[in-house]
């Protein structure tokens, strides 16, 4: 595997799972928002409020699906290397120290 295609592999995926955690948010809005108005007897109509709270929630997911993307891939990153490191029979400790 080439470089370029290794993190074009990386890059991919944290678009994924940016793009899944905004959706999701998308998703918990329109159905939360409608339940709540309901509940509390707000004049707008369902779908109005389902469109609201998809795009309030998709929003606020979009503020933290890029932080959390990153994580998650620098995870993978960390693992992948631990798993190499471990076929390779190097040593999991870095420091000379101790």
């Amino acid at each position: 595997m080439t470089p370029l295609s290794n993190l074009l592999g990386h890059f991919l995926y944290f678009v994924r799972w940016t793009a899944v955690i905004v959706a999701l948010g998308a998703v918990v809005g329109a159905f939360s928002f409608p339940l709540v108005g309901l509940l509390i007897g707000a004049e707008s109509t369902v779908a109005e409020l389902a469109l609201s709270g998809a795009r309030k929630l998709a929003f606020l997911a979009f503020v933290w699906a890029p932080g959390t993307a990153l994580v998650l891939t620098f995870h993978r990153l960390y693992l992948a290397r631990q798993r190499h490191a471990s076929v390779m029979g190097e040593t999991q400790d870095a420091n000379p120290a101790g």
